[in-house]
């Protein structure tokens, strides 16, 4: 199979390199035959004689070119099978940049976590807005850094310093998440999310990979929904799309009855 395609390559670059090679020839045969030769029979010679001259170098170069693509094309292995892509074996990893870029501009949408603490500190005043020094420093620095610092200000239960009454720091990790996920409920796919998009492309396509997402939002699990694709978290099946959350997300942190569909 590779020799007869070697084969169809030279004749190919050398047909190539004589047709091109004689135009360009006969064209400067008759440029100059008609400004130097009055007598049309010399001129013919002349036209003639540039024309095998330039097919003559054409099919060279053309030969050398097709010499060149053979001995390239021999350092890549033959494929004996095509490729065939399992989408059992895929997988898709959603970040935060995912849901941030989900939707047209001018949709609200879930902030990066440089902007996270702020977000929330207008959102619940009561609690993310009264953390005491350095915490919203800290938040705005590096969000997963700040929990957990937050969850280590305070003596280890075994220490003879633990007091059970105190009001620890630590005392607040819970409180937090539950109402940063209540802050993340409100988020919702409109009807032009690129997750609500794709989410009907792997429907009609009947995708059955596996999609992960290290998101806190439920944007992709409502759009999941919206589309009425068929996902499992566990246990695993083969008859529907398989959904990873390695973070959890902000239906873990409340109510039950708080998450329909």
């Amino acid at each position: 199979m590779r020799v007869w395609r070697n084969v169809a390559i030279s004749i190919g670059f050398v047909i190539g390199g004589l047709l091109t090679g004689g135009a360009v020839g006969f064209g400067a045969g008759y440029v100059i035959a008609g400004e130097e030769y009055s007598d049309p029979h010399g001129g013919g010679i002349l036209v003639g004689l540039l024309m095998m001259g330039g097919a003559f170098v054409g099919a060279t170069a053309g030969g050398v070119w097709a010499h060149r693509v053979i001995e390239t094309r021999r350092s890549f292995p033959e494929r004996t099978n095509p490729v065939q892509i399992n989408s059992n074996r895929i997988l898709i990893l959603f970040g935060a940049g995912a849901s941030f870029g989900s939707e047209f501009p001018g949709v609200r949408v879930p902030p990066l976590s440089a902007r996270l603490y702020d977000e929330l500190r207008r959102f619940s005043p009561e609690l993310w807005g009264a953390l005491p020094t350095p915490y919203p420093d800290l938040f705005r620095t590096d969000f997963e850094d700040a929990f957990r610092q937050l969850g280590n200000d305070s003596p280890s239960p075994l220490s003879p310093a633990f007091n059970p009454t105190a009001d620890y720091p630590a005392k607040l990790t819970g409180p937090l998440l539950r109402k940063m996920a209540q802050f993340f409920l409100e988020f919702v796919p409109t009807d032009n999310s690129l997750y609500l998009r794709l989410a009907e492309k792997m429907k009609k396509n009947d995708w059955r990979g596996v999609l992960a997402s290290l998101n806190y939002d439920l944007l992709l699990p409502i759009a999941l929904d919206k589309s009425r694709m068929t996902v499992c978290v566990s246990p695993w099946a083969d008859n529907c799309l398989r959904l990873c959350l390695p973070h959890g997300s902000s239906a873990l942190l409340i109510e039950p009855d708080r998450v329909k569909g």
